[in-house]
């Protein structure tokens, strides 16, 4: 059998300075400030989403990316007096 949380209450907005916006919420009808206005919200999740993830990652990269190894002067020399030796 699937569970379901639920949170019946207002989600209550206020405006901050040119584009900005800060948020609470409570489960009674709120008292307002001037500058906020309430909404009321009902939401329904699954109990599932509370459930720990396996974080998965698959990670593929195309022969196209591949670039031609870069061996610079210096690793060069190094490579010559080892073999040298």
């Amino acid at each position: 059998m699937a569970y379901e949380r639920s949170l019946d209450g207002y989600l209550i907005l206020k405006a901050k300075g040119y584009y900005g916006l800060s948020a609470r919420t409570t489960s009674k009808a709120p008292a307002l400030a001037k500058d906020e206005v309430a909404v009321k919200l009902s939401i329904r999740v699954p109990d599932a989403l509370f459930k720990r993830p396996q974080l998965q990652a698959s990670i593929r990269v195309p022969e196209s990316a591949v670039s031609a190894p870069v061996i610079s002067a210096e690793v060069l020399d190094n490579v010559q007096q080892v073999l040298a030796q």
